[in-house]
């Protein structure tokens, strides 16, 4: 029997632009156009996250909350190394 499931394939349309440096005080930053923050809804601040290869910068939404489905999606694209947690639970608690 052959499956003959559909394939669902996501594009995702990225546009790469160069930024400088600015010195803000004793720091560094970045400026962002006034239409890229529109865009998104970015008034005042974003979420950083700083991953082992990339920064990323996304709007924050104050009344959003994560759940647990997006946060297991999150780490698996991380694709982190979570094999020592085992050994944690090798610790011995399981028998108290």
């Amino acid at each position: 029997m052959v499956d003959i499931s559909p394939i669902v394939i996501t594009v995702i349309t990225m546009k790469s632009v160069e930024v400088k440096l600015a010195r803000i005080g004793n720091s560094l930053g970045i400026r962002l156009n006034r239409d890229l923050l529109n865009k998104y809804g970015i008034r005042e601040s974003l979420l950083l996250e700083s991953r082992e290869d990339r920064i990323v910068l996304r709007p924050l939404k104050k009344d959003a909350k994560l759940s647990w489905k997006q946060t297991f999606a999150d780490m698996k694209a991380e694709k982190e190394n979570w094999s020592e947690w085992e050994e944690i639970t090798a610790d011995g608690l399981e028998n108290l």
